[in-house]
């Protein structure tokens, strides 16, 4: 009975820590809606852009390996403003600044022709 009783205050505790954990932690990766914009990571990356929707304010990109957050693929992100995209096309091999969103979408907040 004893080891019984151990072993549930200490399974509580794990699930105790965990949970006051993530959500002091801010929850970055998972886009967590409550979550201020201030709190996310932002990260750099490098690229290809393969298309450009100024009006949409959006960007496709086949960007490199990021590396402990994703693999490398194509993808289309929005882009904070559509003057970022003014000097970017089609081809054009870029760097790039994004954050993801309250809601989980990735936005790019600095873009950078190579």
């Amino acid at each position: 009975m004893r080891l019984t009783t151990l072993a549930v205050l200490a399974l509580a505790s794990t699930i105790a820590f965990g949970c006051s954990k993530s959500s002091s932690s801010g929850g970055s990766a998972t886009g967590n809606p409550g979550t201020a914009a201030s709190d996310l990571e932002v990260r750099t990356a490098k690229g290809v852009i393969k298309s450009v929707d100024a009006a949409a304010k959006t960007a496709t990109i086949d960007h490199e390996d990021i590396p402990n957050y994703m693999k490398a693929m194509t993808m289309k992100f929005d882009v904070e403003s559509a003057a970022l995209l003014t000097d970017v096309k089609a081809g054009d091999k870029v760097e790039f600044t994004f954050t993801e969103t309250k809601s989980g979408g990735l936005l790019v907040t600095k873009l950078k022709k190579l």
